[in-house]
């Protein structure tokens, strides 16, 4: 009986270890994934604020009020670029009152893992994500999905590998 235990105690102890050991395999195909991530989160100093970046989101609330299409494109990544989503023919203005940086790191891992990394669609250097209040009037208010008034918007600016440039990737609701 004394044998039967010990070998029961052995196999469980063989199947205990055999299961950490995929566990933490597991885990370090994780970590590999979040590679990526550290190292745009590194690259960015999210604490320090970029006055670069923000100039591309005043740049965008300038072009906005002047309807000016091609130079509003020129601030956003290729993939952004022709976006139909700015309505201009509908807007009357659109003020900007407030950039905040958001220095919140989880918020650039949630961004960089799930966006970012799962949709492969940049070569991202750098993140900043700031915080953008602003006030917008439209003509007609009823044909918009943003009523007329103070909004607050999340904007990701990326420097893309290889340029100097900061260029709007994505504006998100909060």
């Amino acid at each position: 009986m004394n044998k039967k235990f010990f070998l029961r105690i052995s196999v469980l102890v063989l199947i205990s270890v055999f299961g950490i050991s995929l566990i933490s395999c597991k885990r370090n195909k994780e970590d590999i994934k979040k590679t990526d991530s550290d190292i745009i989160i590194e690259n960015s100093n999210i604490l320090e604020d970029s006055l670069e970046a923000k100039e591309v989101i005043n740049n965008f609330f300038k072009y906005m009020n002047e309807k000016d299409e091609d130079k509003i494109s020129s601030y956003f990544v290729p993939l952004e670029k022709n976006s139909s989503k700015r309505r201009l023919f509908n807007l009357d203005y659109i003020n900007l009152l407030e950039i905040n940086l958001v220095t919140d790191k989880l918020q650039y891992e949630n961004y960089i893992i799930s966006i970012l990394l799962k949709q492969k669609k940049l070569n991202v250097e750098k993140l900043k994500i700031y915080e953008v209040k602003y006030d917008i009037k439209f003509i007609n208010d009823e044909i918009e999905p943003v009523k007329n008034g103070e909004t607050k918007k999340e904007f990701f600016v990326v420097k893309l590998r290889g340029s100097d440039e900061w260029l709007i990737e994505a504006i998100g609701t909060m």
